[in-house]
Formats: structure tokens, C-alpha cells, sequence
């Protein structure tokens, strides 16, 4: 049975953002959004984004506004279209993760991104990354087929329906232990943590799991996944 690789996207095959703080703030100087209530709109659109629903960053800013009393601009869609290619200039591909995928396609291995967030933003991010050309399926928590985060196990069973394959024939690979790892694993999927540069390893991290500080460590634990 051919094998397939499913990747988280932002701390795995995205180093993370390089301003999200200054990304905020100049989508809500976009948005007529006031010194005085830059914090807030911060806070309330950090929860939007995150929500277990169908949700685009232009619905995210929405509610928002909404939750700190401010009015919607007019041209509401427009202006979040353009944060969105601002949101993608901001992002660039793990230094490893081209190499990676690429091996990957040479073997004929199905690739899924499964992410976390509003569909434009996270669909935008890879395709400025250069890497959705390597890519079978992407499957975002915010897409309204989807519609809810990880580590819910419809987001793993998409990904494994994307790619007609069984969770044993399957690695998730990514950097959150319990919406990547656990989540992945509770469903049968085999399971690479990217632990970054904890010092202290936490004691629960579950049994199977692969263990690599950083994306271009993945390679080797990859190498024998495919192999079988």
C-alpha cells in the first residue's frame, strides 16, 4: 500500500510569521480601527480566527468590529482581500520543507496540509510559499466542508478520504502535541512530533510518536515511515 504524508502548515512547513503584531496592526489601520482600541480588536480577532466554525479572515474582522463596538468599513471585502496577500507576504517555507516535499512527490507520496484557521489566510500562506505545487489536498479548519480545528477527527478523516488511504498508511507531521500529534494518533494515523527547542521533554507524549527537534530532522524518520 503506497503511503502518504499529512503536514501541519504554520511551525512546521512555515517558519512562523515574521509580524503577525504588526501584521494586526496594519490590517486595523485598514480597517479605521483606533489607537485606542488596538488591543482589543487584537484579542477579538485572535478569537475569531480561532473558532471551531467555517470562517474567512473577512468574517473573522467582521466579528470582531462587531465585539468592540466599531462600525464595518464598506469595503470590508476588499480591504481583508488585500490583508490576506499582505498575511501571505509575511510568510516563508521552512528552510527543509521544499527538499522534503520533493522527495516525497519523487516517491509518488500523497501530500495533505491539514491547518488550523481562516480558509483565504491559510490557503494564501502556502500558496506564497511556493509549496502548494507539492500538495494533494489542504484541508482548513476554516473551510466550510470542514469547519472545525484539529485535533477534531473529522479534519484527520478528510485528509485520509482526500488520498483514498487507511490511518496506518499514514504520517502527521507537526509541531502542536495535542492538535497534530494526539489528534492524528487517536485516529489511527502514525505520528512525528517537531518538539523545537524545548529542553525538557514533556512525559506524556505518546507512545509511537517520533520525535524530531525540526523539520529537516524529519527526513530520516520519513525515509523508514515509507519504507515500511
Amino acid at each position: 500500500m503506497r503511503r502518504g504524508v499529512c503536514f501541519d502548515l504554520d511551525g512546521t512547513l512555515l517558519v512562523p510569521h515574521g509580524d503577525w503584531p504588526g501584521w494586526v496592526s496594519a490590517t486595523a489601520t485598514a480597517l479605521g480601527v483606533g489607537a485606542d482600541a488596538r488591543v482589543r480588536f487584537r484579542s477579538a480577532l485572535e478569537r475569531a480566527t480561532s473558532i471551531d466554525a467555517a470562517v474567512t479572515l473577512e468574517s473573522a474582522c467582521r466579528d470582531a468590529l462587531a465585539a468592540c463596538g466599531l462600525r464595518e468599513p464598506t469595503a470590508l471585502a476588499d480591504l481583508a482581500r488585500e490583508a490576506c496577500l499582505d498575511y501571505g507576504r509575511g510568510v516563508r517555507a521552512h528552510p527543509a520543507a521544499a527538499a522534503l516535499l520533493e522527495r516525497l512527490a519523487t516517491a509518488a507520496a500523497p501530500i495533505v496540509v491539514v491547518t488550523n484557521g481562516p480558509v483565504d489566510m491559510q490557503t494564501e500562506a502556502l500558496r506564497a510559499s511556493g509549496l502548494a505545487t507539492y500538495v494533494r489536498a489542504t484541508i482548513v479548519s476554516g473551510a466550510p466542508d470542514v469547519a472545525v480545528r484539529k485535533p477534531h477527527p473529522r479534519v484527520f478523516w478528510l485528509a485520509l478520504t482526500a488520498v483514498r488511504a487507511r490511518p496506518e498508511d499514514v504520517l502527521m507531521i507537526g509541531d502542536d502535541l495535542e492538535a497534530d500529534v494526539r489528534g492524528a494518533q487517536r485516529f489511527g494515523l502514525a505520528t512525528c512530533w517537531i518538539s523545537g527547542d524545548r529542553v525538557d521533554q514533556p512525559s506524556d507524549v505518546p507512545v509511537g510518536t517520533m520525535v524530531v527537534s525540526d523539520l529537516a530532522e524529519a527526513a530520516a524518520p520519513l525515509e523508514a515511515f515509507l519504507a515500511g
